[in-house]
């Protein structure tokens, strides 16, 4: 399968929503790869239209990727040199690079990967960016109970966890420009606890991959059983 036909998805919610569990659920498919907030789109968009950040700052978020347990080929650097030398289709590099970083981690992982992305709380306030490089990119929205997602951030040593009034703005802000993306997937965390199956089957569908081979008896029991979002 060749990259251009590999479907970009992403994640997005407000933080302590399920972004980290949407992405395990998405990660269990053999045909699937989420990453854990590389945010590889949106920071290679902004090196490119300034003002912020620079083609340093992309560099050095560049090389934190290994400490993420992104797999670091020398191909992804060649869409990164097209940043400056790419005039007619800056996207181009962008779409690039996602592709590099997709072939990367199919060789790695010893398969063909149908869907890739990845996930951040940040892409509740940047996911325009995601439409405008991948027109036809899927992305899912994590939802929850507001009150539930503000203990859940005051219990972080976060700068925003400082009081209760900053968690609540910290959350809203996320939850505001999300709710603006169209044709964003809602994922409602008490509806995937409640009801595992119907959801993960939901999101596969809405992703364009086979619920056939998904692992769903072993993954609803992990789900319930290890992997609760407190």
């Amino acid at each position: 399968m060749s990259s251009d036909s590999a479907t970009p998805l992403f994640i997005m919610g407000a933080p302590r929503t399920a972004t980290t569990l949407a992405g395990w659920i998405f990660r269990q498919h053999p045909q699937c790869w989420i990453t854990y907030e590389l945010r590889p789109v949106t920071f290679l968009y902004h090196t490119m239209f300034p003002p912020v950040p620079s083609l340093n700052t992309f560099i050095t978020h560049f090389a934190t990727w290994g400490q993420r347990g992104a797999p670091m080929g020398p191909e992804l650097l060649v869409p990164l040199g097209r940043v400056v030398n790419d005039k007619v289709d800056p996207f181009a590099a962008i779409r690039g690079m996602h592709h590099g970083l997709r072939a990367t981690y199919a060789e790695q992982l010893d398969r063909p990967l149908r869907v890739f992305g990845d996930k951040s709380p940040s892409y509740c306030t940047s996911w325009y960016i995601l439409r405008e490089v991948f027109p036809g990119c899927r992305i899912v929205h994590t939802k929850r109970e507001f009150g539930a997602t503000v203990d859940s951030v005051m219990r972080q040593n976060w700068g925003c966890s400082a009081s209760r009034a900053m968690a609540e703005t910290h959350v809203r802000k996320h939850e505001d420009k999300a709710a603006e993306c169209p044709d964003a997937w809602p994922l409602q965390l008490e509806e995937l606890e409640a009801q595992p199956e119907k959801h993960i089957t939901a999101l596969l569908e809405f992703a364009g991959l086979d619920v056939g081979v998904y692992p769903m008896s072993p993954a609803v029991h992990y789900m319930l059983h290890g992997k609760g979002v407190n």
